[in-house]
């Protein structure tokens, strides 16, 4: 920081808003507050999602963990560290965890007054027909077959052997669930929360070239990927990768970066720009058109005149468009939150059919659409980022992206997706309802036969060996293959 016209190296819980903080070329904002001087790309995704650098300058806010990509910045704290954007992004995952209250289970809720119930049943079965003058050993000796019937056993597994089958199950196809809760709340959501930049879309940029008045397509990247030679800038790694060998690209000299809108050189004794629009002098109106449209773009040519527009889209990942109309099969609709600018979510939302958009959100934005979507159904959030960790954590079930995932929204997550494959939220809603459809045969089957075994053992034509074998042990096994029968492939609703 700066005080007293000195450089000072201070734990951002010393710094008072009011004070000036320097942040050099990628180095990460330490506090929120407004830039006072300087100007630089600044990447916000760890906080909006956003997956293009946005150009910061003097008078523009800047939040605590985003990262200055070129040139230095001298920012104006205004919110002490305790009160910064990641600080609050930290309270309200705590927050939302703590509002998820944690699913009671049937089983548990009916065996509070199964057993009671059972041996009060018992002891009157053997005291009333010896009391009334009937045979007391006879009497005696059903109230312990029913005593062996009723013994809970299949009852109190029905639910974790199927749970955990379903577990199993899900982590053999690479997705991990953190409990049997989240994978019962899976089976209920009507709607599903997605995050855009790293969930639907690769987060890596694709640079396209557009040429202007019959200009060569090829000259075109040639002169930029060689101006940004040098970059590790998001945009100039897309625009090699589509230039390809760069052995080939011609020699740069009088190189000079402009932090937040380009680079500047000479290549062939000629003066050449690459970057914002308005470092060239005319703009002709089909670029004018290009930037009205709202897309992320660069442009290349001499000063006076671009030569053509370079389109910079982030690319949707190939199994999106699948893995969401089977999720709108299973009567699970999509609905895209994004901290992206409006156009760009809107395109995305266009070309994978989702009706619902809402962008340019904040961590807390993001969190309240996610709390309104509860309370019209269950809800599942899939996201990836360090801004979309509240949601996730207030979400009836939240989805991380395993592999790209950051910690946080793996920690704030109950599902991670490990092979970052959004078919695996389909398979898991699938797995989900039919874990349900498994606990519940299981349950109705070992009450089934513990009545039916009742009733012969009550008119004498049981034996207590076959009170053993079906009422408990065949029972027993009897739910544990059902519930074995998760770990192959759904054959059917029914399965």
């Amino acid at each position: 920081m700066l005080r007293d016209g000195r450089e000072l190296e201070l734990p951002v819980e010393a710094v008072s808003p009011g004070e000036v903080i320097l942040v050099r070329p990628g180095e990460t904002i330490g506090l929120d507050g407004v830039v006072a001087r300087g100007r630089s790309s600044v990447s916000e995704a760890a906080i909006t999602g956003e997956s293009t650098p946005v150009t910061k300058e003097e008078g523009d806010p800047v939040y605590a963990g985003t990262l200055v990509e070129d040139g230095s910045l001298e920012i104006r704290v205004t919110r002490p560290a305790g009160e910064s954007t990641l600080a609050r992004i930290a309270a309200l995952v705590e927050e939302a965890q703590h509002r998820k209250a944690p699913v009671e289970r049937f089983v548990d809720r009916f065996a509070r007054y199964y057993t009671p119930t059972v041996v009060g049943i018992a002891v009157l079965v053997a005291l009333v027909p010896s009391l009334l003058g009937l045979p007391a050993r006879t009497w005696i000796f059903r109230a312990l077959m029913l005593l062996v019937i009723a013994c809970p056993c299949a009852l109190a597994i029905s639910t974790p052997v199927a749970m955990v089958s379903a577990l199993v199950a899900a982590a053999k196809r690479g997705i991990l669930v953190k409990g049997a809760a989240a994978l019962e709340a899976i089976a209920g959501v009507r709607f599903l929360a997605l995050d855009k930049t790293g969930t639907l879309t690769t987060g890596e940029l694709r640079a396209e070239v557009f040429p202007l008045d019959g200009a060569d397509p090829g000259e075109i990247l040639r002169i930029a990927a060689a101006l940004e030679r040098g970059s590790e800038h998001p945009i100039a790694r897309a625009i090699r990768a589509l230039a390809g060998d760069g052995d080939s690209l011609p020699d740069v000299e009088d190189f000079r970066a402009l932090p937040g809108r380009g680079v500047r050189g000479r290549i062939g004794g000629e003066e050449y720009v690459v970057g914002r629009p308005e470092l060239f002098r005319t703009l002709p109106e089909a670029v004018r058109e290009f930037v009205a449209s709202g897309k992320s773009l660069v442009l290349v040519g001499k000063p006076e005149m671009p030569m053509g527009v370079i389109l910079l889209s982030d690319e949707l990942r190939p199994e999106a468009k699948g893995a969401l109309a089977a999720l709108r099969g299973l009567g699970v609709e999509p609905v895209l939150l994004t901290g992206d600018r409006a156009p760009v979510a809107r395109r995305v939302a266009e070309a994978l059919g989702i009706e619902e958009v809402h962008a340019e959100l904040l961590p807390e934005e993001k969190l309240s659409l996610v709390e309104g979507l509860r309370e019209r159904g269950g809800v599942a959030f899939v996201g990836d980022g360090i801004n979309d960790a509240p949601a996730l954590a207030a979400a009836d079930v939240g989805i991380a992206m395993g592999a790209i995932g950051t910690d946080a929204a793996i920690e704030a997550g109950d599902v991670a997706l490990m092979r970052d494959d959004l078919r695996g939220i389909p398979e898991l809603v699938t797995l989900g309802r039919r874990a349900l459809r498994v606990v519940r045969a299981n349950i109705a089957v070992s009450i089934a036969l513990k009545l039916v075994v009742a009733g012969f053992a009550f008119a004498g034509l049981a034996s207590l060996a076959l009170a053993v074998l079906i009422g408990d042990v065949g029972a027993s096994l009897l739910v544990t293959g059902n519930a074995m029968r998760l770990q192959g492939p759904p054959r059917g609703r029914g399965n």
